[in-house]
């Protein structure tokens, strides 16, 4: 019992003695608090705080083809996310068609949102979420589609509208279908153009190298005034082969140009509906 009170004596407990015992306990207790708060938040931090889905990036599904967000949009004022979607067009149109989502915020994972499809052309979609209040974090799109017999849903993917990179809009009034019509026709006319770009890219790749065969056909023919008879026959067979391979090149440009015909008829009947819907919004 005397060894046990001199334990507790005033020299031995008082935290300014270094060398007393409670002073390596609270020690210890402070810096294992300190260590376990850090470790409890670095484990219990949600995964899908920091995470956003880029746009105009095709991501794979768990099923055939590819979907891609064009927009994220946030209008702060109106508390409204709109996101226009385009599925890939391998795509079943019966998916598109069948196709629902679960929105839910990040900061209240216990409440789904509420949305509604703004308008549908073809393979895009233009959604709007209600209810998107400062500080919701991330927003969660999971996609679902459902089969039509069975009525199950299965999650073909999953999307991210992070609060720190989406656009923000501060207009009064949000887009309206037709806004949204205008936009997609818009966006269709775009990529036809770039495409046709491309075909211009490929063609006149193609007749450079043709110009390319055609200088090398002139060289080996010039070899010809030095060479013997055998020497000859090989060099001609060299020419044959780069002349075919000049007519497999202008085969090739017969074909980018008739795409390129195609393609311009499209941007035509393309401007022709954009100005048709844009004299009746």
């Amino acid at each position: 019992m005397k060894e046990l009170f001199k334990a507790f004596i005033p020299g031995k407990t008082s935290i300014r003695n270094k060398g007393s015992w409670l002073f390596y306990v609270l020690t210890v207790f402070i810096l294992g608090s300190f260590i376990l708060i850090l470790a409890s938040r670095f484990f219990t931090e949600d995964p899908v705080t920091n995470v956003h889905t880029p746009i105009k990036k095709w991501q794979n599904t768990s099923t055939s083809g590819s979907v891609r967000i064009n927009q994220w949009t946030w209008n702060k004022e109106k508390q409204t996310m709109d996101f226009v979607i385009e599925y890939k067009q391998e795509l079943d149109k019966d998916v598109i068609q069948n196709v629902q989502y679960k929105i839910i915020p990040n900061a209240t994972p216990d409440v789904e949102s509420k949305y509604k499809i703004i308008n549908q052309m073809d393979n895009k979609q233009a959604i709007r979420v209600y209810d998107v209040k400062p500080n919701f974090e991330v927003l969660v799109v999971k996609i679902l589609s459902k089969d039509k017999e069975s009525d199950n849903e299965e999650e073909i993917l999953k999307v991210f509208g992070n609060e720190k990179n989406v656009s923000i809009e501060q207009k009064k009034t949000l887009p309206t279908k037709e806004d949204y019509q205008l936009s997609f026709i818009k966006d269709d006319i775009e990529i036809n153009k770039q495409n046709l770009k491309n075909k211009e890219k490929e063609k006149v790749e193609l007749k450079k190298n043709i110009e390319d065969l055609n200088t090398e056909i002139n060289l080996l023919d010039a070899k010809k005034t030095y060479q013997i008879s055998d020497e000859k026959e090989e060099t001609n067979n060299q020419i044959e082969a780069k002349k075919s391979e000049i007519k497999e090149k202008e085969n090739e440009i017969n074909n980018v140009e008739e795409a390129e015909k195609k393609l311009q008829e499209k941007i035509d009947l393309l401007n022709k509906k954009y100005q048709a819907t844009n004299k009746i919004s």
